[in-house]
């Protein structure tokens, strides 16, 4: 299994794109994956802790977040992972990532999460 960390921006207004994530890291625990997900306004010192997320902030400040790491590794900056990212990464469909999103109970489409391909 993997681990998935996630370090964010502060999040003042949930977007579909927040929606989006919500749903797959559902799907990223429901098959049994790790996901630590950090938040840089309520978790300063997860961030301070990890070397590489804090040489990004010094180097190129807020903007390179989210920053997201799979099993330790930089494998994204600057911008959430798509749902193929997550799917190729973690050997999920983005059927499954799609399922967690009609079942968020917001109705196909207001994350993204399928697409618009699904009815709700």
């Amino acid at each position: 299994m993997k681990v998935l960390e996630l370090f964010e921006p502060a999040a003042i207004d949930v977007s579909d794109e927040d929606a989006r994530m919500d749903a797959v890291i559902q799907a990223l625990v429901n098959a049994g994956e790790t996901v630590k997900r950090y938040d840089i306004i309520g978790m300063k010192k997860d961030f301070a802790e990890n070397e590489m997320v804090e040489n990004l902030l010094d180097a190129e400040g807020p903007e390179v977040l989210p920053i997201t790491l799979i099993d330790g590794v930089l494998v994204k900056q600057g911008g959430y992972p798509s749902n193929t990212e997550i799917a190729n990464w973690f050997g999920i469909t983005e059927d499954t990532i799609a399922a967690c999103c009609r079942a968020s109970g917001k109705g196909c489409g207001s994350c993204g999460g399928c697409g618009g391909k699904h009815e709700s």
